[in-house]
């Protein structure tokens, strides 16, 4: 991501304080006359030129200085009186006055470290154009040959594209009599070996993909301009995805990973890629060794897959950013994390700095047909086509790629290393641009010496280290490069850290072309539809999420998929995890490895237990075990609760139940002694639960430890439980529920309060669920049959859910009636009976509309899995009948790809609630009704 002060300027816009900027630039008008002379034969208009080049200095050196001067200019209008209403008439006369020699000399006292930097920007800067135009008139015989032969002088150039590097070295476009040519300040010896690469393989393949027109030397190199240009037609569209799969499948090999929205441009058919300076990325040894931890496996993982390049979505749980800069992602986004520098009323008295949302729009692969924006996801199965056949192609020919990579040409390549985020970077120069820093070049130093870690380090990370701060210093970006046949890291042409790497640039290469093989395909293509279906909008294409020749057999289905992610295991000694789909508050689907969110993906742990009771293999139980020392390795249940991350289906609660699924199914003692262990660290929480609600609050706790304790009778169960009940019943009293339906509403709080009645007998336990469920139904609709759906948003809409609405409210009068068996208390349980029955009815009625999604919480799986449960006590036969009707047309569905997921895209996302984890789990309760149903939270 760019720097966030290089949002505040543009080579286009008026530079603010320009007076100031001008005044330094005088200084070197001859310098700028030496080079116009010079090179006077190659420039149309050199007044152009000049201006352009000063415009781009200008830029640059607002990026540094304009907050000392913001400052200057608040000061100096401090008190004024107005007595103008013209908007800049502060403004003008502090303009004038920054032109002032008296005002360079009141700088140069106060902040001299500014004055140093900026005169030093402007040395770079002039040197750097010296060399552009340098080389322009050395290469110009060959441009002409290579791009087109009328070219034979320059009209105008665009200064200051990109970070700088190097001593401000960045790409410049220049605007010839012949056309637009790009600069770059660095050999293209990397492009030209990814074009012969891809000219090679689309010739084998027999497939047609344009290049780029590059002209390379050892020191800077030429290139076309692409500009972006739609599809015309759904076909074009097709052939871009496809294309962009082999690239995918090339920059896999080469382990490439940088391509994100930036460094591509979409041109109808072809995804030309524009920046390849990591062509191949390395890792230090040392932080190789560091990957000792099975979170680290996980990120690992992503970095050594497909997912590594950057052309997939990269939607992460923890990214350090809240937005997907992928190349294949065209949705505008705005950041709010990764905020932006802004001037507003620019050139005004009012004119201030302010911090705000980044703004992302992704006009390079923005590709749209028709005037509609293009879904990637509409096109994944040609880009997994083109990934796929280009794979393939690779791995049979591996001998021939050898001696392709051996040709003596390719030993000029040389890759970028990125040995640290350069989004760090970004903000340390952000950070020093503040005018406390400008005065003092040793406060600069001690912000940059924070890259000096505290512990002891080798001779060559400091080395390293003291490379970065000098780079830092000069206000550019750190740039390390290494050579193809090389180990060491280069620094500049003079300087390089021998054997700083454990493998050369080639034998990576070679190495991962060794790999290839049928089994790391599928896994990679595997990896390609979980990024994929992290894409935020609703796709065209059905979601076929098993194959169809399992469509009778809900066993079958199940085995199938569970040995599927079986392959995708990642492991670091006997724990191990696999990448999931988590959603956020902001309904943007996550990939994560599993986590201890029920709601997530910790149910997946559940389905492993369940198939395992289904059939008695081992192997289902044995990756159940793993999983669940995976998640607690990433997730400690103590960290959780040291966080108030406490509930069942979104905290620590959610191992409560989870621990006792594995001790049923084992008998082992090691899970109910966790058990054991994380109540009474539960019950010991200084974190206060506010929510009432099933789910993410105090009601599911409540009722589950009243749970433990009818089946276990351990006093940490019955103590927590009254804890808890204790806020449920204060927090009722002083802020009582007012939404209706299981997860979040009264039923939901009733069911916990009535379990608090059966485990203690207690009246006001007793009296508080009457409340809850008096209330309820003073919101039911009889022309509706239904309970209203009180959020503002779904006001009195007729929601059939588990989360809001009848199916939900059935499942807790079913708790509620079971609690009240043997009771005395007639009238309420004729009363509870009848909500349930009623309830019944609905969803057999509209539980499973077309209309429906297709998830758990709220869809017609949750709704059938709710009518499972109901039956597995009731046991009518109408309603066995109905359920095994359903079951059909939902099996019949399946196999034809309509598959909705609850998600907002509707992809059918690894996750429990909301995607295929609760496809499987209600197939086997299809077939298998008495295994555990996590809706009621029962084992």
């Amino acid at each position: 991501m760019k720097s966030l002060v290089q949002a505040m300027t543009s080579e286009v816009e008026t530079v603010n304080f320009n007076g100031f900027y001008e005044a330094l630039l005088n200084e070197h008008q001859s310098k700028f006359e030496e080079i116009l002379s010079e090179h006077h034969a190659v420039l149309q208009n050199p007044e152009k030129i000049r201006l352009k080049m000063q415009q781009a200095i200008c830029a640059d050196l607002n990026k540094i200085a304009f907050r000392t001067l913001l400052t200057k200019f608040h000061l100096f209008k401090q008190d004024k009186p107005q007595i103008s209403e013209t908007a800049d008439y502060y403004y003008a006369q502090f303009s004038e006055l920054c032109k002032s020699p008296l005002f360079m000399v009141e700088m140069e006292t106060e902040y001299p470290h500014l004055l140093t930097i900026l005169n030093q920007r402007i040395q770079f800067y002039l040197i750097n154009i010296q060399e552009l135009l340098q080389h322009f008139a050395e290469d110009l015989e060959e441009i002409a040959n290579e791009f087109t032969p009328r070219i034979s002088f320059v009209k105008d150039i665009h200064f200051s594209l990109g970070d700088s590097h190097n001593k401000g070295k960045n790409v410049a476009l220049v605007e010839t009599d012949g056309g637009i040519l790009v600069y770059k300040p660095h050999h293209l010896f990397n492009d030209l070996f990814l074009k012969d690469l891809l000219e090679f393989i689309c010739s084998e393949m027999g497939v047609s993909m344009k290049t780029i027109q590059t002209i390379s030397r050892d020191t800077h190199g030429w290139q076309e301009q692409i500009k972006p240009e739609s599809y015309r037609n759904t076909q074009e569209a097709e052939q871009y995805y496809r294309n962009l799969g082999i690239q995918l499948a090339i920059f896999y090999l080469l382990k490439t990973d940088d391509i994100h929205y930036e460094n591509i441009m979409m041109n109808r058919e072809t995804p030309f890629i524009l920046d390849l300076e990591t062509i191949v990325a390395n890792k230090k040894d040392a932080e190789q060794e560091e990957a000792d931890t099975l979170f680290l496996e996980f990120c690992n993982e992503i970095n050594e897959s497909v997912m590594g390049v950057f052309i997939l979505p990269a939607n992460y749980k923890f990214s350090p950013f809240d937005i997907d800069l992928s190349a294949i992602n065209n949705e505008t986004e705005v950041s709010v994390h990764w905020k932006s520098f802004i001037i507003e009323n620019p050139k005004s008295d009012t004119m201030q700095l302010v911090r705000k949302p980044s703004y992302i729009e992704k006009k390079q692969t923005s590709a749209m047909i028709q005037g509609e924006l293009v879904n990637p996801y509409d096109y994944l199965e040609s880009l997994k086509t083109g990934f796929q056949t280009c794979y393939q192609f690779l791995w049979r020919h591996q001998e021939k790629l050898e001696m392709l990579l051996d040709n003596p040409l390719y030993k000029r390549i040389s890759s970028r290393q990125v040995l640290r985020a350069t989004s760090l970077y970004a903000k340390l120069l952000d950070a020093v641009t503040h005018p406390h820093y400008m005065k003092d070049n040793q406060e600069v130093k001690r912000i940059f010496n924070k890259l000096i870690p505290k512990h002891a380090i080798s001779k060559e990370e400091k080395k390293k280290i003291t490379v970065e701060i000098e780079a830092l210093q000069q206000h550019d970006v750190p740039y390390f490069t290494q050579p193809w046949n090389s180990r060491s890291l280069v620094i500049d042409v003079n300087t390089e850290i021998p054997n700083y790497f454990q493998k050369s640039l080639r034998s990576i290469v070679s190495e991962r072309l060794a790999n290839l093989s049928e089994q790391d395909l599928a896994k990679q293509l595997a990896y390609i539809d979980l990024s994929m279906l992290t894409l935020p909008r609703r796709s065209q294409t059905s979601s076929q999420v098993f194959s169809s020749v399992y469509v009778n057999d809900a066993k079958e289905i199940v085995r199938n998929r569970l040995d599927s992610q079986f392959k995708l295991t990642i492991q670091k000694a006997e724990p191990c995890t696999w990448m999931c789909h988590e959603v956020d508050g902001e309904n943007k689907v996550k990939l994560s490895p599993i986590s201890y969110s029920l709601y997530d993906s910790l149910g997946l742990l559940v389905n492993f237990l369940m198939y395992h009771r289904m059939t008695q293999e081992k192997k289902y139980l044995d990756y159940a075990k793993k999983g669940l020392e995976g998640v607690l390795s990433i997730y400690p249940y103590q960290s959780l609760i040291d966080n108030g991350t406490l509930s069942v289906f979104n905290g620590a609660g959610g191992y409560l139940y989870v621990l006792e699924c594995f001790y049923n199914a084992t008998g082992d003692t090691v899970y109910f002694d966790r058990l054991i262990e994380l109540s009474k660290a539960l019950k010991k929480s200084e974190h206060q639960l506010e929510e009432a609600d099933f789910t993410s609050g105090l009601s599911g706790l409540v009722y589950l430890f009243a749970q433990l304790y009818e089946k276990h009778q351990y006093p940490v169960f019955r103590e927590a439980a009254i804890r808890f009940g204790a806020k449920l019943k204060a927090g009722q009293e002083q802020n009582p529920t007012q939404l209706c339906g299981l997860a979040h509403g009264l039923s939901g709080v009733a069911m916990a309060f009535m379990a608090l009645h059966k485990m203690t007998g207690q009246e006001q336990y007793l009296n508080q669920a009457k409340k809850c469920i008096l209330k309820e139904n003073q919101h039911f609709v009889e022309a509706t049959s239904n309970w209203k759906d009180l959020r503002t948003e779904h006001y009195l809409q007729d929601t059939v859910y588990w989360c809001h609405g009848a199916p939900g409210i059935a499942l807790a009068r079913l708790s509620i009636l079971t609690a009240l068996k043997n009771s005395d208390e007639t009238e309420f349980a004729t009363a509870v009976e009848s909500d349930l029955m009623g309830a019944v009815k609905k969803i057999m009625k509209d539980g499973f509309d077309p209309e429906l999604g297709d998830s758990l919480c709220h869809g017609r799986y949750g709704n059938l899995d709710i009518l499972i449960e109901i039956n597995r006590v009731l046991k009518s036969q109408d309603i066995e009948q109905f359920i095994h009707r359903q079951s059909k047309g939902i099996l019949s569905d399946l196999a034809a790809g309509h598959y909705r997921s609850g998600a907002a895209s509707h992809l059918p996302i690894h996750n429990f609630m909301l995607g295929t984890y609760g496809i499987d789990h209600v197939l086997m309760r299809m077939h298998q009704p008495d295994l555990p149903s996590v809706l009621n939270l029962r084992w």
